[in-house]
């Protein structure tokens, strides 16, 4: 019941060699290390680390930057953020 859902879409498989094969195709065999930021106070606190978590499994290292949505909302707009989690509710 909410805009925009269709049922007759499927969620992607969840395909760890192909994530691998992906990132070393674009140039990172060993993956890298990026940091993802968020708004600690506008998500779970879990929510982060967690991310983080599922990119590691791929190669990728994930610092956590959560930080009030204050401090995250200006930084985001102005660009300062190479990863960034935000939401968006109907």
């Amino acid at each position: 019941n909410i805009f925009g859902y269709d049922k007759s879409l499927q969620a992607p498989a969840f395909d760890l060699k192909r994530a691998k094969e992906l990132l070393k195709d674009a140039g990172y065999p060993n993956g890298f290390k990026i940091t993802l930021s968020y708004a600690n106070d506008r998500m779970p606190n879990e929510l982060g680390p967690t991310v983080a978590q599922m990119l590691a499994a791929i190669g990728i290292t994930a610092d956590v930057n959560g930080v009030p949505a204050t401090v995250f909302n200006p930084a985001k707009t102005r660009g300062e953020y190479s990863l960034y989690m935000a939401s968006w509710g109907t």
